[in-house]
């Protein structure tokens, strides 16, 4: 049954992963798209003010009414930069949401494959990357135990009485372990 839900786990984890992965490039790439559009208004926004600046200190236009339009034309070029730009940080708070979403989905997905679905501990995926997390840094080896567990005669029970009985055994063992286990430990059906 293990290998059966590790390989079910695997494969699927792996299509898992990929849809997460595209989300995010989705959604980084709505986010350049923003980041471009702003930078394509504010240019825009520049360009006014450059010719709004020329017109007022060219020397043949010195009338009221050009003044005026020009202010004019400069307010409304302004409420409509501030517009964009809270339309666009909107727009970031969303897509930031929406990519700590696919995050703490990711995150889920991870858990998922890490644990046994039988004990609910961790499993030998997960087992594999906290010894090498231990062996990373050498410091953690001098706190760190390896206690090994087995249960008894458990093929001899199996057979006798099945593997439903069996899983349940597994399971209440599992269950005893991680009650009594430190906050600190870390345990895994290996």
């Amino acid at each position: 049954m293990d290998v059966i839900d590790e390989e079910f786990i695997g494969h699927n984890a792996n299509r898992i992963i990929e849809n997460a992965h595209q989300r995010l490039v989705s959604e980084l790439d709505s986010l350049v798209r923003l980041l471009k559009q702003d930078q394509t208004s504010l240019e825009t926004y520049n360009k006014l003010l450059d010719e709004t600046s020329a017109r007022i200190n060219a020397k043949n236009s010195t009338s009221v009414d050009l003044l005026r339009n020009a202010i004019q034309i400069l307010t409304m070029a302004t409420g409509d930069t501030m517009a964009h730009g809270e339309r666009t940080a909107e727009s970031f708070n969303q897509r930031s949401l929406e990519m700590e979403a696919v995050r703490r989905e990711l995150d889920e997905y991870k858990r998922i494959a890490n644990t046994d679905s039988l004990t609910r501990l961790a499993n030998r995926r997960a087992f594999d990357e906290k010894l090498a997390g231990l062996f990373s840094y050498p410091t953690n080896l001098s706190r760190a135990a390896l206690i090994l567990i087995d249960v008894d005669y458990f093929k001899r029970i199996n057979d006798s009485f099945g593997h439903p009985v069996g899983d349940k055994i597994l399971a209440t063992v599992a269950g005893v372990i991680r009650a009594n286990a430190p906050r600190e430990a870390f345990v895994a059906r290996v």
